[in-house]
């Protein structure tokens, strides 16, 4: 597979980053949900997942450098522990199953996930560290198989009492922390090809932009804003992976 500039996988994959990062920058999550369904059909599954995690991981520190105050790491460090033990299932299932199914199966998980927002799905209290870490640990074979891992987690803190800027650190520094694990488990399954280095360095400047442009955005927010955008970003999300 050749990387090129001028096809048509390309603009379409570029239009993507820019989006995904806009959203990334203002949510803290999202730029999954809706770069890894176009780089899937323009390309592979097997190429997107890794892509995304490098470009999220090395682009989005300054996010999570600055989020790391905010963050509520007593809820951040068990999702993170579930997401490393439950990661290489999701891994082996990206390597043996078939790539559109696997596509299909990221439009219904993220079109649950909204479904329930919108049902208007809140928790009183923090599980324990049982629920806590099953919640990591659904979160981490979703990433691994199809590079969205992120709904359950949405979900998880969307459901709570917390005040968007709180909720948007956690989601920050959860993501910042699962990606560095999964492109670890990506690199040693051999997933990290030349190609995809390149896909993801030609796409680095749009991603990059939008998140600078989506960071700017969120200080005009206020929490119930956030909510239905970030439902919104779901829905929307989940409708792309089942086209």
């Amino acid at each position: 597979m050749s990387l090129d500039p001028l096809s048509p996988a390309f603009a379409i994959a570029a239009a993507g980053a820019l989006v995904a990062g806009v959203v990334r920058g203002f949510s803290g999550f999202g730029g999954a949900m809706i770069l890894v369904p176009i780089l899937a059909v323009a390309y592979a599954p097997a190429v997107a997942v890794p892509v995304l995690y490098i470009l999220d991981l090395v682009l989005t520190l300054p996010l999570a450098w600055r989020a790391r105050r905010r963050c509520a790491w007593r809820e951040v460090l068990p999702l993170v522990l579930g997401h490393t033990v439950a990661l290489p299932v999701g891994l082996a299932l990206l390597l043996i199953a078939d790539p559109i199914a696997l596509t299909r199966v990221m439009g219904v998980v993220v079109l649950t996930v909204a479904l329930l927002m919108a049902l208007g799905l809140r928790r009183r209290a923090t599980p324990g560290p049982p629920g806590t870490l099953l919640v990591g640990g659904v979160a981490g074979v979703l990433a691994g198989s199809t590079g969205i891992g992120g709904p359950p987690v949405i979900l998880f803190w969307l459901s709570g009492q917390d005040t968007a800027p709180t909720m948007r650190a956690n989601i920050i520094v959860y993501f910042s922390l699962a990606a560095a694990l999964t492109l670890a488990g990506l690199v040693a399954a051999g997933l990290v090809t030349a190609f995809v280095l390149g896909l993801t360095l030609a796409l680095a400047p749009a991603y990059a932009v939008g998140l600078f442009l989506g960071a700017r955005a969120f200080g005009a927010s206020d929490d119930r804003l956030y909510r239905w955008l970030a439902l919104g970003i779901i829905g929307v999300a989940g409708a792309v992976a089942l086209l």
